[in-house]
């Protein structure tokens, strides 16, 4: 009977302690990702909460159509956030600090290169879109070439740092006519840079 007794006590006492301890405190990072270039927010940029020594500590979030995102749940302390985006350079925040409010950690992030997305709508019959980023400011080429590698329609001009452009392409070559069905590809040309996307117009 007493040692029962005792373990009664002993269990009380650890109970009594674990009401007395302060509640874990668990913090939220909140912010927005945008082009360092153009401002425009990043959709889909993914954000990684590391220890301030490197190691990922399995706390992630991605930003929405507005370029935001909030992280929930991290422990209070100070961590470093890696962002991350196809394209585009890994960028960094050290020495977040977290506490049991949000913390707001606003990224700038820029792009490693030019790019060309894919040709939409692909296979195409009335209409094509091109849509093309520029990095550094200089003159650019586009142009849409069939099998044989002849020019049907080109574009040049001049771009500036970090530009998005969207082309919408009517599928009339060069001298007016409309493009015969089959397999083109559209070539982007900027600086040393080329960028070469497939497609197809439908009869």
């Amino acid at each position: 009977m007493a040692a029962r007794g005792s373990r009664t006590v002993i269990l009380s006492l650890a109970f009594g302690l674990a009401l007395a301890l302060p509640a874990y405190a668990a913090g939220v990072i909140c912010g927005t990702v945008r082009d360092q270039i153009t401002t425009n927010p990043i959709v889909g940029a993914g954000i990684f909460v590391r220890q301030t020594t490197g190691q990922y500590t399995g706390y992630h979030g991605a930003t929405d159509a507005t370029g935001h995102y909030c992280i929930g749940g991290i422990p209070a302390g100070t961590y470093d956030l890696e962002v991350r985006l196809d394209d585009y350079q890994v960028a960094y925040r050290s020495g977040v600090v977290v506490t049991d409010v949000v913390t707001s950690v606003d990224v700038d992030a820029r792009f490693l290169k030019s790019t060309l997305s894919p040709p939409w709508p692909n296979p195409a019959r009335k209409g094509i879109s091109f849509r093309l980023r520029i990095r550094d400011a200089g003159p650019i080429e586009l142009a849409v070439v069939d099998v044989r590698g002849r020019v049907m329609k080109g574009w040049k001009g001049l771009a500036g740092t970090g530009e998005d452009r969207m082309l919408n392409w009517d599928l009339l070559d060069a001298t007016g006519r409309t493009l015969p069905a089959g397999r083109y590809f559209v070539r982007l040309s900027a600086g040393d840079l080329s960028i070469v996307r497939s497609f197809a117009r439908l009869p």
